[in-house]
Protein backbone atom coordinates (compact mmCIF):
# COMPACT_ATOMS: atom_id res chain seq x y z
CA UNK A 1 0.00 0.00 0.00
CA UNK A 2 1.29 3.44 -0.90
CA UNK A 3 0.97 5.94 1.96
CA UNK A 4 0.06 9.47 0.77
CA UNK A 5 2.25 12.36 1.83
CA UNK A 6 -0.77 14.34 3.09
CA UNK A 7 -2.82 13.36 6.12
CA UNK A 8 -6.19 14.50 7.43
CA UNK A 9 -6.17 13.64 11.15
CA UNK A 10 -9.46 12.38 12.56
CA UNK A 11 -10.54 11.57 16.10
CA UNK A 12 -8.65 11.74 18.45
CA UNK A 13 -5.44 12.86 16.67
CA UNK A 14 -7.05 15.97 15.22
CA UNK A 15 -8.01 17.16 18.68
CA UNK A 16 -4.55 16.53 20.12
CA UNK A 17 -3.01 18.70 17.40
CA UNK A 18 -5.57 21.48 17.94
CA UNK A 19 -4.84 21.22 21.67
CA UNK A 20 -1.12 21.69 20.95
CA UNK A 21 -1.84 24.66 18.66
CA UNK A 22 -3.69 26.21 21.57
CA UNK A 23 -0.47 26.70 23.53
CA UNK A 24 0.63 29.91 21.75
CA UNK A 25 -2.98 31.02 21.15
CA UNK A 26 -5.97 29.95 23.24
CA UNK A 27 -6.38 26.53 24.83
CA UNK A 28 -10.04 26.09 25.71
CA UNK A 29 -11.38 24.30 28.73
CA UNK A 30 -12.64 20.78 28.11
CA UNK A 31 -15.69 21.49 30.26
CA UNK A 32 -17.30 23.05 27.20
CA UNK A 33 -18.93 20.22 25.20
CA UNK A 34 -17.71 21.59 21.86
CA UNK A 35 -14.05 21.54 22.88
CA UNK A 36 -14.46 18.31 24.83
CA UNK A 37 -15.52 16.67 21.55
CA UNK A 38 -12.87 18.45 19.50
CA UNK A 39 -9.93 17.81 21.86
CA UNK A 40 -10.98 14.31 22.85
CA UNK A 41 -10.88 12.72 26.27
CA UNK A 42 -7.14 13.05 27.00
CA UNK A 43 -5.35 15.16 24.36
CA UNK A 44 -2.09 15.35 26.31
CA UNK A 45 -1.87 11.54 26.32
CA UNK A 46 -3.07 11.15 22.73
CA UNK A 47 -0.34 13.57 21.69
CA UNK A 48 2.11 10.67 22.02
CA UNK A 49 0.62 9.05 18.94
CA UNK A 50 -0.39 12.26 17.26
CA UNK A 51 3.32 13.07 17.47
CA UNK A 52 3.91 10.35 14.89
CA UNK A 53 1.69 12.30 12.50
CA UNK A 54 3.85 15.34 13.11
CA UNK A 55 6.83 13.47 11.73
CA UNK A 56 5.46 11.00 9.18
CA UNK A 57 3.62 13.26 6.75
CA UNK A 58 4.70 16.12 4.53
CA UNK A 59 1.43 17.99 4.97
CA UNK A 60 -1.08 18.02 7.81
CA UNK A 61 -4.55 19.18 6.76
CA UNK A 62 -6.97 19.95 9.58
CA UNK A 63 -10.72 20.20 9.13
CA UNK A 64 -11.98 23.64 10.10
CA UNK A 65 -12.91 24.24 13.74
CA UNK A 66 -13.79 27.15 16.01
CA UNK A 67 -10.23 27.41 17.30
CA UNK A 68 -7.41 29.95 17.30
CA UNK A 69 -4.37 29.31 15.07
CA UNK A 70 -0.74 30.48 15.43
CA UNK A 71 -0.05 33.75 13.58
CA UNK A 72 -3.47 33.58 11.99
CA UNK A 73 -3.33 37.13 10.63
CA UNK A 74 -0.14 36.32 8.74
CA UNK A 75 -1.09 32.97 7.26
CA UNK A 76 -4.82 33.24 6.48
CA UNK A 77 -5.52 33.85 2.81
CA UNK A 78 -8.54 33.16 0.64
CA UNK A 79 -10.50 30.24 2.01
CA UNK A 80 -7.93 28.80 4.34
CA UNK A 81 -4.90 28.96 6.58
CA UNK A 82 -1.45 27.66 5.65
CA UNK A 83 1.60 27.84 7.88
CA UNK A 84 4.64 27.03 5.69
CA UNK A 85 7.02 26.26 8.56
CA UNK A 86 4.57 23.89 10.20
CA UNK A 87 3.48 22.48 6.83
CA UNK A 88 -0.02 22.63 8.25
CA UNK A 89 -3.23 23.85 6.63
CA UNK A 90 -6.79 24.45 7.76
CA UNK A 91 -9.41 24.64 5.03
CA UNK A 92 -12.35 27.01 5.48
CA UNK A 93 -14.19 25.86 2.35
CA UNK A 94 -16.63 23.74 4.35
CA UNK A 95 -18.55 24.63 7.49
CA UNK A 96 -18.88 22.37 10.49
CA UNK A 97 -22.64 22.21 11.00
CA UNK A 98 -24.69 21.44 7.88
CA UNK A 99 -28.12 20.04 7.06
CA UNK A 100 -26.33 17.14 5.35
CA UNK A 101 -24.37 16.05 8.39
CA UNK A 102 -27.43 16.57 10.56
CA UNK A 103 -29.49 14.32 8.26
CA UNK A 104 -26.77 11.68 8.36
CA UNK A 105 -26.73 11.80 12.16
CA UNK A 106 -30.53 11.52 12.34
CA UNK A 107 -30.42 8.50 10.03
CA UNK A 108 -27.81 6.84 12.23
CA UNK A 109 -29.89 7.47 15.35
CA UNK A 110 -33.10 6.16 13.76
CA UNK A 111 -31.52 3.00 12.39
CA UNK A 112 -29.23 2.37 15.34
CA UNK A 113 -26.34 1.62 13.01
CA UNK A 114 -23.87 3.22 15.42
CA UNK A 115 -25.56 2.51 18.75
CA UNK A 116 -23.31 -0.39 19.73
CA UNK A 117 -20.16 1.54 18.81
CA UNK A 118 -21.08 4.72 20.68
CA UNK A 119 -22.25 2.65 23.66
CA UNK A 120 -18.70 1.39 24.15
CA UNK A 121 -17.21 4.88 24.38
CA UNK A 122 -17.39 6.47 27.86
CA UNK A 123 -17.65 10.03 26.53
CA UNK A 124 -20.06 9.64 23.60
CA UNK A 125 -22.31 6.82 24.76
CA UNK A 126 -25.03 8.81 26.53
CA UNK A 127 -25.27 12.11 24.63
CA UNK A 128 -26.80 12.40 21.14
CA UNK A 129 -25.55 15.98 20.78
CA UNK A 130 -21.96 14.86 21.28
CA UNK A 131 -22.51 12.04 18.79
CA UNK A 132 -23.99 14.51 16.30
CA UNK A 133 -20.93 16.74 16.66
CA UNK A 134 -18.64 13.76 16.11
CA UNK A 135 -20.45 12.87 12.87
CA UNK A 136 -20.40 16.50 11.74
CA UNK A 137 -16.62 16.53 12.04
CA UNK A 138 -16.36 13.16 10.32
CA UNK A 139 -18.18 14.56 7.26
CA UNK A 140 -15.82 17.57 7.26
CA UNK A 141 -12.81 15.27 7.40
CA UNK A 142 -14.11 13.03 4.61
CA UNK A 143 -14.74 16.02 2.34
CA UNK A 144 -11.23 17.31 2.96
CA UNK A 145 -9.53 13.94 2.43
CA UNK A 146 -11.36 13.38 -0.87
CA UNK A 147 -10.56 16.86 -2.16
CA UNK A 148 -6.86 16.51 -1.34
CA UNK A 149 -6.47 12.79 -2.08
CA UNK A 150 -5.16 12.50 1.46
CA UNK A 151 -5.09 9.77 4.06
CA UNK A 152 -7.81 9.89 6.70
CA UNK A 153 -6.42 8.54 9.93
CA UNK A 154 -7.98 7.93 13.32
CA UNK A 155 -7.97 5.46 16.19
CA UNK A 156 -9.89 2.18 16.38
CA UNK A 157 -13.05 3.91 17.66
CA UNK A 158 -13.06 6.35 14.75
CA UNK A 159 -12.32 3.50 12.36
CA UNK A 160 -15.32 1.52 13.60
CA UNK A 161 -17.65 4.51 13.23
CA UNK A 162 -16.29 5.31 9.78
CA UNK A 163 -16.60 1.72 8.56
CA UNK A 164 -20.24 1.51 9.64
CA UNK A 165 -21.35 4.92 8.37
CA UNK A 166 -19.38 5.17 5.11
CA UNK A 167 -21.92 3.16 3.03
CA UNK A 168 -24.54 5.82 3.79
CA UNK A 169 -22.53 9.04 3.51
CA UNK A 170 -23.27 9.61 -0.18
CA UNK A 171 -27.01 9.35 0.46
CA UNK A 172 -26.85 12.57 2.45
CA UNK A 173 -23.72 14.33 1.19
CA UNK A 174 -24.45 14.63 -2.51
CA UNK A 175 -21.55 16.70 -3.83
CA UNK A 176 -18.78 14.26 -2.92
CA UNK A 177 -16.63 13.25 -5.88
CA UNK A 178 -14.12 10.44 -6.07
CA UNK A 179 -13.79 7.46 -3.77
CA UNK A 180 -14.25 7.71 -0.05
CA UNK A 181 -10.82 7.87 1.58
CA UNK A 182 -9.41 4.77 3.17
CA UNK A 183 -9.39 5.02 6.92
CA UNK A 184 -6.21 3.85 8.59
CA UNK A 185 -5.56 2.98 12.20
CA UNK A 186 -2.15 4.14 13.38
CA UNK A 187 -2.03 1.50 16.08
CA UNK A 188 1.56 0.48 16.70
CA UNK A 189 2.32 -1.47 19.86
CA UNK A 190 4.01 0.12 22.86
CA UNK A 191 7.10 -1.95 22.02
CA UNK A 192 7.30 -0.65 18.46
CA UNK A 193 6.62 2.91 19.54
CA UNK A 194 9.48 2.65 22.01
CA UNK A 195 11.90 1.08 19.53
CA UNK A 196 11.14 3.54 16.73
CA UNK A 197 10.97 6.54 19.02
CA UNK A 198 7.50 7.40 17.76
CA UNK A 199 6.23 7.47 21.34
CA UNK A 200 7.73 10.94 21.46
CA UNK A 201 5.23 13.74 21.94
CA UNK A 202 6.26 17.35 21.27
CA UNK A 203 6.45 18.84 24.74
CA UNK A 204 5.72 22.35 23.51
CA UNK A 205 4.59 24.25 20.47
CA UNK A 206 8.20 25.31 19.83
CA UNK A 207 9.26 21.65 19.71
CA UNK A 208 6.38 20.94 17.33
CA UNK A 209 7.49 23.80 15.08
CA UNK A 210 11.12 22.64 15.12
CA UNK A 211 10.15 19.10 14.14
CA UNK A 212 7.88 20.27 11.33
CA UNK A 213 10.55 22.60 9.90
CA UNK A 214 13.36 20.01 9.95
CA UNK A 215 14.38 18.92 6.44
CA UNK A 216 16.20 15.92 7.89
CA UNK A 217 13.05 14.66 9.57
CA UNK A 218 11.05 15.21 6.38
CA UNK A 219 13.58 13.09 4.45
CA UNK A 220 13.48 10.28 7.00
CA UNK A 221 9.68 10.40 7.08
CA UNK A 222 9.36 9.70 3.35
CA UNK A 223 11.22 6.40 3.70
CA UNK A 224 9.40 5.60 6.94
CA UNK A 225 6.05 5.95 5.13
CA UNK A 226 7.29 3.51 2.50
CA UNK A 227 8.19 1.03 5.22
CA UNK A 228 4.77 1.35 6.88
CA UNK A 229 3.10 0.87 3.49
CA UNK A 230 5.04 -2.36 2.96
CA UNK A 231 4.23 -3.59 6.46
CA UNK A 232 0.47 -2.94 6.48
CA UNK A 233 -0.34 -6.11 4.53
CA UNK A 234 1.63 -8.28 6.96
CA UNK A 235 -0.24 -10.27 9.64
CA UNK A 236 1.86 -8.60 12.33
CA UNK A 237 2.54 -4.92 11.57
CA UNK A 238 4.96 -4.50 14.46
CA UNK A 239 7.15 -7.44 13.51
CA UNK A 240 7.13 -6.52 9.82
CA UNK A 241 8.14 -2.94 10.54
CA UNK A 242 10.90 -4.00 12.91
CA UNK A 243 12.21 -6.44 10.29
CA UNK A 244 12.40 -3.63 7.72
CA UNK A 245 14.26 -1.51 10.26
CA UNK A 246 16.79 -4.33 10.71
CA UNK A 247 17.18 -4.61 6.93
CA UNK A 248 17.81 -0.88 6.72
CA UNK A 249 20.46 -1.16 9.43
CA UNK A 250 22.12 -4.08 7.59
CA UNK A 251 22.07 -2.14 4.30
CA UNK A 252 23.58 0.86 6.05
CA UNK A 253 26.45 -1.23 7.40
CA UNK A 254 27.10 -2.75 3.96
CA UNK A 255 27.19 0.76 2.49
CA UNK A 256 29.74 1.84 5.09
CA UNK A 257 32.01 -1.10 4.25
CA UNK A 258 31.78 -0.33 0.52
CA UNK A 259 32.55 3.34 1.10
CA UNK A 260 35.51 2.46 3.29
CA UNK A 261 36.87 0.26 0.50
CA UNK A 262 36.66 3.13 -1.98
CA UNK A 263 38.51 5.42 0.40
CA UNK A 264 41.31 3.05 1.44
CA UNK A 265 42.09 0.79 -1.54
CA UNK A 266 43.21 1.13 -5.13
CA UNK A 267 39.61 1.22 -6.28
CA UNK A 268 39.85 4.98 -5.82
CA UNK A 269 41.70 5.01 -9.17
CA UNK A 270 38.44 4.09 -10.89
CA UNK A 271 37.45 7.72 -10.35
CA UNK A 272 40.37 9.02 -12.46
CA UNK A 273 38.42 8.72 -15.69
CA UNK A 274 35.84 11.15 -14.33
CA UNK A 275 38.41 13.88 -13.62
CA UNK A 276 39.45 16.10 -16.60
CA UNK A 277 42.85 17.14 -15.22
CA UNK A 278 44.62 14.92 -12.75
CA UNK A 279 47.45 16.26 -10.64
CA UNK A 280 49.11 13.91 -8.21
CA UNK A 281 47.98 10.58 -6.94
CA UNK A 282 47.40 12.32 -3.61
CA UNK A 283 44.95 14.72 -5.24
CA UNK A 284 43.19 11.79 -6.88
CA UNK A 285 42.97 10.17 -3.49
CA UNK A 286 41.47 13.27 -1.96
CA UNK A 287 38.94 13.48 -4.80
CA UNK A 288 38.11 9.84 -4.26
CA UNK A 289 37.66 10.39 -0.56
CA UNK A 290 35.38 13.35 -1.25
CA UNK A 291 33.27 11.36 -3.71
CA UNK A 292 33.17 8.45 -1.31
CA UNK A 293 32.07 10.82 1.42
CA UNK A 294 29.24 12.08 -0.73
CA UNK A 295 28.24 8.53 -1.56
CA UNK A 296 28.28 7.69 2.13
CA UNK A 297 26.12 10.70 2.99
CA UNK A 298 23.58 9.80 0.31
CA UNK A 299 23.42 6.21 1.48
CA UNK A 300 23.14 7.30 5.10
CA UNK A 301 20.10 9.42 4.24
CA UNK A 302 18.55 6.51 2.35
CA UNK A 303 19.00 3.93 5.10
CA UNK A 304 18.70 6.11 8.20
CA UNK A 305 14.90 6.36 8.08
CA UNK A 306 14.60 4.07 11.11
CA UNK A 307 16.25 6.83 13.17
CA UNK A 308 13.24 9.11 12.67
CA UNK A 309 12.20 8.96 16.31
CA UNK A 310 15.72 9.68 17.54
CA UNK A 311 16.01 12.64 15.15
CA UNK A 312 12.72 14.05 16.47
CA UNK A 313 14.03 13.92 20.02
CA UNK A 314 17.32 15.50 18.98
CA UNK A 315 15.60 18.39 17.21
CA UNK A 316 13.25 19.00 20.14
CA UNK A 317 16.11 18.93 22.66
CA UNK A 318 18.14 21.43 20.66
CA UNK A 319 15.11 23.70 20.45
CA UNK A 320 14.65 23.48 24.22
CA UNK A 321 18.30 24.35 24.89
CA UNK A 322 18.16 27.33 22.53
CA UNK A 323 15.16 28.69 24.42
CA UNK A 324 16.92 28.66 27.81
Amino acid sequence: MSIPATVVPAYPYEGAIYWLLGEPTVRHGSSHPYYATLYGVAPAKVLRRAGALVALFDRIELASADHALPDRETYVAGDGYFHPDLRLSVSHKDVEWTDESDSLASFCFQTGVLDSTFAQHPFFRSDRNLQRHFLSRLVLQVRLAIRLNALLIGDSFFQDVYRKVSPYIRQFVEDLSGQLPQGLILDLSERTLAVTGLEFAPGSFDAFAAIRSSKEIAAYASSFREAIGKSLSAPDLDSALLQLMKQALDSQEVSRHATSAIQTTGSVLNIVGLVPVVGSIASVGSIGADVAGRIAAARERKHNWYLLGAEMKSVALKQLLRSL
